[in-house]
């Protein structure tokens, strides 16, 4: 960043955590960078299928995080016996993952095979994601 800092004030809403804020002062455009801490991302790229044929990638079901805020539960729907990853930002913040691998900074899933299924619903969880929940100081 290393440009000039400037005061705000922010509010942080749950259960999603969207950060929402305002910066008194300034009436044109400009970047404003929010650091985080204990934090981390899952980034997910599919590609179209072919126009006419069907899908037969990974898709996201839903993903939800516990009351304590401390362990990730992702379920997704793939094609049996088919390998995916997820792209992770900040690896370091998870310690341990159960249903994929974490390696060389992705997040490894293989598909339980199954004969007569499409696609099959599998649970992701980071047990002990390293994630804290924190509140924002109001300046």
């Amino acid at each position: 960043m290393g440009g000039p800092t400037s005061a705000a004030n922010f509010l942080v809403s749950s259960p999603k955590s969207t950060c929402v804020g305002a910066f008194p002062g300034l009436w044109r455009s400009e970047q404003r960078g929010i650091r985080v801490k204990n934090d981390f991302g899952l980034a997910l790229s599919n590609q179209l299928p072919a126009l006419g044929s069907t899908s037969r990638a990974l898709r996201v079901i839903s993903r939800s995080w516990n009351s304590a805020r401390n362990q990730l539960t992702v379920e997704v729907s793939g094609v049996p016996g088919a390998d995916d990853e997820f792209g992770v930002w900040n690896p370091g913040q998870i310690s341990s993952v159960d249903g994929a691998v974490l390696k060389q900074g992705n997040l490894r899933i293989e598909m339980p095979t199954k004969k007569d299924a499409d696609y099959l619903h599998h649970t992701v969880v980071s047990p002990s994601a390293r994630r804290k929940q924190e509140t924002l100081p109001r300046v």
